[in-house]
Formats: C-alpha cells, structure tokens, sequence
C-alpha cells in the first residue's frame, strides 16, 4: 500500500499519473479558487468531520501555480479544525473520505463583511458566474476569481450577459496551471455600465473553478457564490423561506444558461399545505426572479420545491432583510435525506450575534427529529423535534439548547429533511449555508458472480496477478496507451478495477474531472451505443417500436427526401446506419438498401426517444441510466454551432466501465433488471443487417474478426472519435475503456495483442 503522502505527490505532479487501483487509495480534491490575503481581508479554511471517523486531509496551497505551502490536518469524528490562509492564491484539499466538508470564508477586516461557501471537487471547461436578484442594483462592486484546475496552460473567455442574455461585453485572459484570475468587473469591463451584469460565462481551454463576489456597503455586507459548471434537471427543495412580517424578502432566481426557453414548475407550501403550482417562465440565455413569501397572494409560503426535468438552469435563493439591508444567496440542491448535519460557523462566533437552523420536512407525514449538539467532537446536548408535514421549522440555537455555540448539530429523521443553518451579525452580515448528508460508503454488490461497484471511492479492486494476468506485458499495453495520446485507461474483470492510468496529453481537450481528479470529456459517438441502449429499454418498456417509420414519431418533413420515400425511414434504419440519407438528409437510396456511417441523421434518434418517451433526452438519460448506475459524472451537453450532433456526451473513464459493466450483466444493474428482455439486449450487439456485419445497433462488433483482429471474436465496442472507447468481452468478463486523443492506425491492434498475451491462460 503507498503511503497517503506519496499518493498526494503523485497526483501533485500530474505530468503523468498512473496508478494501478490495488496499490493506491483514491483521494477526493476540494479546490480553494480564491484566496484573498491583505490588510482588508482575512480568509479561513474550515474543515468539518461530519462522518464518526477520524478523517485525514492535506491542504495545499499555491503561488503562481506553485505550491508554496503543504499541511497535513487529522480531523475527529463530528469536529471543526480551521485553518487560517496567510499567503498563497488558491490551493487544493486532498481526502480519502468523503464526510470531509471544506468551506472557505471570507471577513473583512476593516469593515465586517463575512461570507462563506462549500468547496467543491468538479471542474468544469465552461462555468456560469450569476449576479442577477433583487440586490444587484444596490450591490458597490462585483467580480469573479476562476482557477485553473490543470497541469497545462489555459485561456478564457469571459462573456458578461444581462438578465435578458444579451451579452454585453468580451475579456480573454491567459491562465497558468494551478493559478487563479481574479478581477472587479470595473476593471476588466471598461465599457460597459457593470451592474447591468447578470450572469457571466467562462469558457476555457482547461478545467476550472470559480467563486462570483460582490459587495454592497462597500465590504460590509458580501455576497459570494460558487460558480456552477453542471446544472442538473430534476427537483430541487427550497428548504427555507424567510417571515416578511419581520422584514425579510426571499427571492427564487432562475438563470437559464441554454438557447431555449424553459418553464419550471414552483410548488410552495403554506403550514402544510400545498399552494397552487406556478409556473416561471425563463427564456433563453435569461434570468427571471419569482418573489416567494407572498406568492400567491393572501399566503405566507414557509418552503417549496421547484422542478425542471431539462438541465441548463441554475436555481438559487437569495434573502434580503429590509432593515438591516442584510442579503444572503446559495445555490439550491436535490440533496434530501434521513440524515442532515449543519456545519455551523463557530469559528466566526465573534463576529456574529446569532446562530439559528431551518429544517423542512418534505414528506407528506408527520415526522420527529433527534437533533444532536456537538462540540470539538463530543455530543454535549440533544433535543427531539417535531416535524409537521410539508413544513419547515426555523429558530435560533439558543431558543432549543442551554449552550447554543457549537460546531455541529447532527439530525436524525423518521422522515426525509433539508436545511440550512441560518447565521449572522444583527440582520446586516448574514451566513446561509445549506446542511450536507452524512455519506454512507457504498462497496457495491455482486449478484450472479459479478460485482457491480457502489460509489466511485470505494470501487472494489483486484491484484491483476492474483487473477492470472502477467503484469509486465500489462505494463507493456498501459506504455503504449500513454504513447498513443491517451489520458485514461480503465480496466476491469468481473466488474473489480485491476488497473487504471491516468495522463496529461497537451493536445487533449478536457472540459472537466471528476472528485477523484479523473479526466472528463466529450466521449464523441461513443454516445452512439449509450443511444443505442436508451432505445432498447424503450422497446423493453413497450414505447418504441424500431418498425414504426421515423415520421409517425416526429412528423413528416424531418429529411428532405421525397415523402413518399420518407415514410420508408425506419427507427431501425437509424440504429443500423442503413437510412440511406446523406448528411444533409437528402435521399441517396432506399431505406435499408446501403450502408453509410451518418452522424446527423444517427441524431434523429434522441428526438424520435424523446417523442417516444415523453421525456426530454437528459430526463430520460437519467432516469434509466445514470441514476441507476451511479454515473454521477455523465451528462449531456449542447454542443457548438456547426457540429453534426447538436448534443455531445461528457462522461469519464469510469462512468465509461459501469456501461460496459451493465452490458456485460445483460441489462441488469446490482439485481435490478434496467432491461427484463435479453433478446432485445442481444439483438442490439449482434450484426443488424448483412450490409456489414461489424454493426448492430450503434454498436460496433468483431464477429468477424476485423474490427480488430488480435481481439476476441466477442469483443463488442463503443466507438467515438479521438480514439475513445468501450470494449467488453464477455467471455473474458472484461471490460476496458479508453479516453483521449487520436492514437496511430495500428494502435487498437498492438494494444489488444498485448493484452491478450498478459490474459490469463485459458482465456
């Protein structure tokens, strides 16, 4: 086993990272982007065990992209340790444990501002900065800090957009690996009047993260708030409202970051009862601010839900309190639980008059809480609470418990709750912050001699020599990947990980990583095969019928090939590449008569799924597919004007494997059937017409050894341009996934003649 410091080092280094999964321990990273260290400024990291083990984290911080300080913290269980950052400009957090939570805050020296916000481990290629509420014409200043999360060089483009999308200004800007930007928008936006700014978009070469800043009174009353790369579709809980009898405004601001209008449904909930549904619209590129507390008028709504199953929009909340001019904003989640911990800002008791908590109850029953105090990790006060339904509770600390300053306080819950705690100096400087679920390690199950993995850092994991395989010719197959401009290889037998390496090729574009520090890409038309999956659980589910012509689905008129010749189109035509189109739609030959590799017509699909469905692709890719599967670093994502698939599919090496993996359990994900009919599941990876017998349905196969001739004979692939792949052997119970950039024409043949000389004999 390494050691926890070398493992630190080798992901430092990040020139070339290659880790074989048995002899390492997987370290979740939580970027700092900004820190702000001056005479007017004092910024503290502050680190919580909200877990009942000690926990182990090394914080790392940077000058000019060099680490120029490294700190080792072991944190006890349900226990605060604070780290004051005297110099660097940004910095890194490393854990094996996932109960680790990291918030940077912010104080004003001089004038008593305070803000903070949880840290994150995602970065992303594209990152949104939002400005627009109810305070943003009262606001002095405001600007944003973006760090560059990788080892090569990056430029930004940052586009300043107002509440309507109109984009108002351009700056670029160059960014050094492991550095951070960090401007007021008077400064970099020169022409402009900035507080029209209500969002700002950052796109780069290289993954980042990024906080937005803005002040009002100066710095005393400061309002900062995480950038946001993914914005997930789904549910999303408005854990608290504030009273406006006592001078509160709450606010829902909905910024839609897509080309396309969207409607969100708000339900809100007024002692229990449901008020009528609103529905927001939010056109595209654009920002729209919904009032809660007096929505609809004559109720006093306490909490609510908002929904929107398409992804693109960022929800957030934002409190203003009338008298002191207090304002306080987060970004919503879809965390509910059994279970909350509300990492309180005791390090800041000082300088706040008040600590309280919001829990909401957001199950139609009655519930009890256990709320349990904790101190320097001791539990030293517990109260049991009452939880009426569809109701929220707020109070202050002191009104429940005789020593209200604490570091956390830990709910347990008959029924599922969110919250946040409530915190502030007077109603002027405010602290909001969402409450965290406790995380539960997650090993994974093996059903029918195969495992399926549970969470990403506890994916179980074999010796490739205790499982038969020469590891020196493994070594031999891994080099030749790196020299081939890969940045990842994940390999697995039986669902456990034998190998995985991860490298840093210069020319590979990677728009995000993973917790884990993982590569995330858009994995091209290896998306073609995940398609193709999503259509066989439709047929599974009896919604789609690939015999059916493509037009009864979506309309007549979708190609421009003769109508009559049209209606020959079918869905399987689609999934076989046999529709005979060309790529602008224009009818070259009969359906079913000719065999042409087609992109933009393969992209009919996701609109003949969604007809199908009645789901919009990302609802539907969720729902059936990367929920169930644990894919939490898959989604889709609108791509640039000009490309032949409006849509692309940014996933990583891993999420990759637990697609392979579900194929290779026919359908079946930990005993649960995602597809009860194997025939369908079969017939999608077995030739689809006998125009070339290496396609199926979106699947490329080497049935007749051709494909790649030192590979098995059932070897089934996803393939996408740049060289990203899927292979699953199913008679190996092997499955390999490759990310990056284009290898040489003979590397798919070296590679797998390597591997199979490392395989174990008899396979």
């Amino acid at each position: 086993m390494l050691s926890f410091k070398r493992v630190i080092l080798s992901l430092l280094l990040l020139s070339t990272t290659c880790i074989i999964a048995q002899e390492s321990e997987w370290l979740l990273q939580y970027w700092i982007p900004h820190i702000a260290v001056n005479d007017v400024w004092q910024t503290d990291l502050v680190m919580d065990n909200i877990g009942s083990d000690t926990i182990q984290a090394t914080v790392f911080l940077y000058g000019q992209g060099q680490v120029i300080e490294e700190k080792a913290f072991e944190i006890s269980a349900h226990s605060q340790a604070v780290y004051s950052l005297t110099h660097g400009d940004c910095g890194l957090v490393l854990s094996s444990n996932a109960n680790l939570t990291v918030r940077a805050s912010y104080r004003s020296v001089a004038e008593g501002g305070i803000a903070e916000f949880l840290l994150t481990g995602h970065a992303y290629a594209t990152l949104n900065f939002t400005y627009s509420g109810p305070d943003s014409k009262t606001r002095d200043w405001a600007g944003l800090a973006v760090m560059n999360t990788y080892s090569l060089s990056g430029d930004v483009t940052f586009i300043a957009r107002d509440a309507s999308g109109q984009p108002l200004a351009v700056a670029n800007q160059s960014l050094l690996p492991y550095s951070r930007l960090v401007f007021e928008f008077g400064q970099a936006f020169t022409d402009i009047d900035v507080s029209l700014i209500a969002r700002v978009d950052a796109l780069s070469t290289v993954p980042m993260t990024g906080i937005s800043l803005a002040g009002i009174k100066s710095n005393q009353i400061l309002v900062f708030t995480p950038s946001i790369g993914r914005k997930a579709g789904g549910s999303y809980v408005i854990p608290h409202i504030a009273d406006e009898t006592n001078g509160w405004e709450t606010y829902l601001i909905m910024d839609n970051t897509t080309s396309d209008d969207m409607q969100p449904s708000v339900r809100l909930f007024d002692n229990g009862q449901a008020l009528d549904p609103l529905f927001v619209e939010v056109p595209a590129n654009s920002s729209s601010t919904l009032r809660l507390e007096n929505q609809p008028s004559k109720s006093q709504a306490q909490s609510g839900i908002v929904v929107l199953d398409e992804d693109g929009v960022i929800f957030r909340v934002s409190y203003r309190n009338l008298l002191d001019g207090g304002a306080a904003e987060f970004i919503l989640n879809r965390q509910v639980s059994e279970s909350l911990v509300y990492c309180l800002p005791n390090y800041a008791a000082a300088d706040l008059s008040w600590m309280g908590f919001a829990i909401n109850n957001t199950s139609a029953v009655n519930g009890q809480a256990k709320l349990s105090a904790f101190l320097d990790g001791n539990e030293i006060e517990s109260q049991l609470l009452s939880l009426q339904a569809n109701s929220r509770t707020a109070t202050t600390l002191d009104t429940l418990f005789d020593q209200p300053m604490f570091d956390q306080l830990v709910i347990e819950s008959d029924v599922a709750v969110s919250g946040i705690d409530i915190s502030g100096k007077g109603n002027e400087q405010l602290l909001f912050t969402q409450a965290l679920n406790p995380t539960l390690a997650d090993s994974g199950s093996d059903v029918d001699e195969l495992y399926f993995p549970g969470d990403n850092l506890n994916w179980r994991s074999a010796q490739p020599s205790e499982l038969g395989w020469d590891e020196e010719i493994l070594e031999q197959a891994f080099a030749l990947a790196q020299q081939n401009r890969s940045s990842s290889v994940v390999m697995s037998q039986d669902g456990a990980l034998i190998a995985e390496r991860y490298w840093t090729p210069a020319e590979t574009n990677r728009l995000g990583s993973t917790p884990l520090g993982q590569p995330m890409e858009d994995v091209a038309s290896v998306q073609k095969s995940v398609t193709s999956i999503l259509a066989t659980m439709a047929r599974d589910r009896s919604v789609l019928d690939i015999e059916s012509p493509v037009s009864e689905l979506i309309g007549v008129g979708w190609s421009q090939a003769p109508q009559e010749l049209e209606v020959l189109i079918l869905v399987r035509h689609l999934l076989s590449m046999t529709s005979g189109l060309t790529s602008n739609f224009e009818y070259r030959q009969l359906a079913g008569s000719r065999w042409e590799y087609n992109t933009p017509v393969y992209s009919t699909m996701h609109k003949v799924l969604e007809a199908a469905t009645e789901m919009s692709l990302e609802e539907l890719t969720s729902k059936w597919l990367t929920e169930p599967l644990g894919m939490e670093d898959t989604y889709w994502s609108p791509r640039g004007e000009g490309a032949q698939n409006a849509n692309g599919l940014i996933t990583s090496a891993r999420d990759l494997a637990r697609v392979g993996l579900m194929l290779l359990g026919q359908g079946s994900w930990r005993g649960n059937e995602l597809v009860a009919s194997k025939q369908l599941l079969f017939e999608s990876v077995r030739p689809s017409q006998d125009l070339n017998l290496e396609y199926g349905f979106l699947w490329w196969l080497n049935g007749e050894g051709t494909l790649i001739p030192t590979a098995p004979t059932d070897l089934v692939a996803a393939q996408g341009a740049s060289g990203r792949r899927i292979w699953v052997v199913p008679s190996m119970d092997l499955v390999i996934t490759r990310m990056g950039n284009n290898p040489s024409g003979n590397f798919y043949r070296e590679f797998w003649a390597l591997i199979m000389q490392a395989a174990p004999s008899g396979d």
